[in-house]
C-alpha cells in the first residue's frame, strides 16, 4: 500500500519526539545541545532527526550552516547505525559489501559541504 497508517503515525510521534528534545538541548545548552541531540536522534531515524535540524533552522536556534551541518551528523549517525544492523544481521560479508557505498555516501556529502 501506498500509505501505511501506523509508519505515518510512528513517523510523526518521532519526528515530534526530537524535535521536542532538540528544542530543549538547545535552550538549555544552546547550539551544541542541538546537535547533541540531533546526533543521537539521527542513530534511530536520520529522516526525524533532519527535520528537527530543519525546523530549528527555520525558527533561528541554528544558524543556516550549523542546520546544514546537522543535517550532515544525523545522516552520519543513521549510517553507523545501518552498518551496525547490517554486521548483526548479515554477518561479516554482508557489511564488508555494503559499507564501502555507505561510507562514500557519508563522505560525499560532506565533501559536498566543505566544498561550499
Amino acid at each position: 500500500r501506498a500509505f501505511q497508517p501506523r509508519q505515518a503515525l510512528a513517523f510523526s510521534v518521532t519526528v515530534t519526539a526530537l524535535l521536542v528534545v532538540a528544542a530543549g538541548l538547545e535552550r538549555g545548552f544552546g547550539a551544541a545541545g542541538a546537535m547533541v541531540g540531533i546526533a543521537v536522534g539521527g542513530f534511530a531515524d536520520a529522516h526525524s532527526a533532519a527535520a528537527s535540524a530543519a525546523a530549528l533552522t527555520q525558527r533561528g536556534a541554528l544558524a543556516e550552516t550549523l542546520g546544514t551541518v546537522a543535517v550532515l551528523v544525523a545522516l552520519t549517525t543513521n549510517s553507523i547505525t545501518k552498518l551496525i544492523v547490517a554486521a548483526s544481521g548479515g554477518g561479516r560479508d554482508y557489511v564488508l559489501r555494503l559499507a564501502p557505498s555507505i561510507v562514500l555516501m557519508v563522505a560525499a556529502a560532506w565533501l559536498a559541504l566543505a566544498a561550499t
